[in-house]
């Protein structure tokens, strides 16, 4: 089997893996929205944490090695239009992914520290606090959660129909 088929079956494996822990992840964080009780909704957060330490980010960063080698070992070049050279799907595909991957520093991390803030104080309280239900209902985040589901279904589009 050539080794340029094994990377893209890892690859699209992986894609599985990332997709999956981005549906597992938003189930669990629906159900910490619907919580009426701390505990209930802490125990869905611990949920959404699994899924995303455990699939969405190991995933992601293989998903996108997985994704370099499998366009080099095929010949596409990476850079596309800046090289000039065709198919240019590749380029397009990783510019998504890496607006998607940008959201970490820019939002998640950022707005995290928020969230915390207001657990930790509704841990204090005993009970689910407005500002955490807030928190829980940002709606950047919510908007950035979006996006990565958008640049998903974008980028499956590209690698499926290659189109420039």
């Amino acid at each position: 089997m050539p080794i340029a088929l094994v990377a893209e079956v890892l690859h699209v494996f992986t894609v599985f893996w990332f997709i999956s822990g981005l549906a597992g992840r938003a189930v669990a964080q629906a159900q910490a929205r619907r919580a009426t009780q701390l505990p209930e909704m802490e125990a869905a957060l611990r949920f959404s944490s699994l899924f995303d330490r455990g699939m969405v980010q190991p995933a992601s960063l293989l998903l996108l090695g997985a994704g370099l080698v499998t366009a080099y070992l095929k010949g596409w070049p990476i850079l596309g239009p800046l090289s000039g050279h065709r198919p240019y799907w590749v380029f397009a595909s990783l510019s998504l992914f890496l607006t998607a991957f940008l959201l970490v520093p820019t939002v998640f991390v950022p707005r995290g520290r928020r969230f915390r803030l207001a657990l930790d104080a509704a841990r204090q309280q005993g009970a689910i606090t407005p500002a955490l239900a807030a928190a829980l209902r940002d709606r950047v985040v919510a908007a950035a959660h979006a996006w990565e589901w958008i640049a998903v279904g974008l980028i499956t589009i590209l690698m499926i129909a290659k189109p420039f």
